[in-house]
């Protein structure tokens, strides 16, 4: 019985200990101040932040083809633009990456200097 409560206090810490590393691997850029810590503490991360997030502005969120363009052009694993478009004007769509092991989230605004209306085709 001893064992059995030893061996499932192990395995509780164990899971508790990596829930915590994987939160702490996880970092929203839209906070104050962090985009300015990765610029300082890791350069390389902060230039390919800056280039996906500019990439990303002009990309329809479409995962598919969002999640290929950034592992093709910008090697960032995970990549996955949010299904809610916000509202605001310029719009703006939630982005997320991994670069190495660090998941990053922004909200990015879209750029829609080159959105054009497509008339509706009727098709009766």
């Amino acid at each position: 019985m001893r064992a059995v409560l030893v061996a499932a206090s192990l395995l509780a810490s164990t899971a508790f200990a990596q829930v915590t590393m994987v939160q702490s691997d996880r970092v929203n850029l839209d906070r104050p101040g962090v985009l300015e810590e990765i610029a300082r503490s890791n350069p390389v991360h902060y230039a390919r932040i800056a280039e996906i997030r500019h990439a990303a502005s002009f990309m329809p969120c479409r995962p598919e083809s969002v999640a290929r363009t950034l592992k093709v052009k910008f090697d960032a694993e995970d990549g996955h633009c949010g299904q809610l478009l916000l509202t605001s004007y310029p719009a703006k769509m939630e982005l997320r990456f991994r670069i190495e092991k660090t998941f990053y989230t922004t909200r990015i605004e879209m750029d829609t200097r080159y959105d054009r209306l497509v008339p509706a085709v009727d098709r009766r």
